[in-house]
């Protein structure tokens, strides 16, 4: 009677080690998913920040992406003069951001269609709306011909200038977050999410 349950149990053991291995065998590979860290156009290709100079408040000629110099940057890009307004409100919390980590800088880039007899209008009410230095130094703006401000749009897979963009991108230049329009708390918290992640 022993004999018979044991018996029995090895075979219900050898069955089930049998079992397990044909399942091994017959079961589907394991998948594998790729998420890509950038934000992507419709044809799942990386955007990329276009080069863009212009000049800062303090009269050096900037390339962005470029210039950069360090492993992120965060811009805001206004692409009118009203727009322009708007962008200034995300410009503290990139500064209190990048006066926090050595991995991180921030600049506005205004990219504007405007013609030239008024583009010193545009320079000075900068001049007069931003004193602190160190802001100064990252307000950069770049007067553009309307077909190359269409082209940097397209190039962020923007249809249009009726809304500013805030990104944070590599130090080449790839687009790593993006928000259309005028600073929102929750988009600053989004942002602020996407930078701990890759906190230094």
């Amino acid at each position: 009677m022993k004999r018979s349950y044991l018996f029995i149990l090895v075979a219900i053991v050898l069955l089930s080690v049998i079992a397990g291995a044909v399942l091994l065998i017959i079961a589907p590979p394991t998948t594998e998913i790729t998420v890509r860290s950038c934000v992507t156009d419709a044809d799942d290709q990386c955007l990329t920040l276009p080069r863009i100079t212009g000049d800062n408040l303090d009269g050096e000629t900037i390339t962005l992406p470029d210039d950069i110099t360090s492993e992120y940057a965060l811009l805001v890009m206004p692409f009118s003069r009203e727009e322009q307004t708007q962008a200034i409100n995300w410009l503290p919390i990139y500064q209190e951001w990048a006066d926090n980590r050595d991995d991180l800088s921030y600049y506005s880039l205004a990219v504007l269609v405007v013609d030239a007899p008024f583009r010193p209008l545009v320079i000075g009410g900068l001049n007069v709306a931003v004193a602190d230095p160190a802001v100064r130094h990252a307000v950069i703006v770049a007067f553009v011909e309307e077909t190359d401000q269409q082209a940097a749009l397209i190039a962020l897979n923007r249809p249009d200038r009726d809304a500013l963009l805030a990104l944070l991108v590599t130090q080449s230049g790839e687009v790593l977050w993006q928000h259309v329009g005028a600073y929102e708390a929750a988009a600053a918290d989004e942002l602020r999410e996407v930078l701990a992640k890759i906190d230094n």
